[in-house]
Formats: structure tokens, C-alpha cells, sequence
């Protein structure tokens, strides 16, 4: 796997991942054993609490991907003016 053959979206709370997996068998030898066929793959989840949408990482290692997704801070209490209208 590699970072051209994957596609992460976020849109409204669902977190969608989308890859290929190519074929990838050195030349003169074959397989014993793949754990994953070659073709397409997609996994939705959906993400609940607040998170920040501008510090989400995806990052890619080894054929890992490692996915961030940080909580948004919270909000902090504010004294709100009250002022008289006439």
C-alpha cells in the first residue's frame, strides 16, 4: 500500500477510508500466503465527541496507516454583557 493508492474523507461525522491494494509479487516468485486480496477496499466509521477537523493525520508506515484524530478543546466560559436597549 502506498499514500497514492488511499483516500480519506471526513463529511459531516463520517470518517470514510478508501484503498486498492495492487499487485505487488517480486518478479520469479510467488505467494504462499496473502492476508489481504488485490482490489478495492472501504471502511466508513462514524465519529462521535468533538474533535478538531484541522489537526486530523493520516499517516502511512510500513503498509499502517495511523489515523489522529484530536479532540477539539473545550469551550471556554465567557461573561456575556447584558446591555440595555431603549
Amino acid at each position: 500500500m502506498n499514500p497514492e493508492g488511499l483516500e480519506v474523507t471526513l463529511e459531516k461525522r463520517v470518517l470514510s477510508i478508501y484503498g486498492r491494494v495492487e499487485e505487488d509479487d517480486p518478479e520469479g516468485y510467488s505467494q504462499a500466503y496473502r492476508e489481504y486480496a488485490v482490489g478495492d477496499f472501504e471502511r466508513q466509521f462514524t465519529l462521535s465527541g468533538d474533535f478538531d477537523i484541522h489537526r486530523i493525520e493520516a499517516n502511512l508506515k510500513y503498509g499502517v496507516l495511523h489515523l489522529a484524530t484530536p479532540r477539539a478543546p473545550e469551550a471556554e466560559a465567557k461573561r456575556i454583557q447584558v446591555r440595555s436597549v431603549s
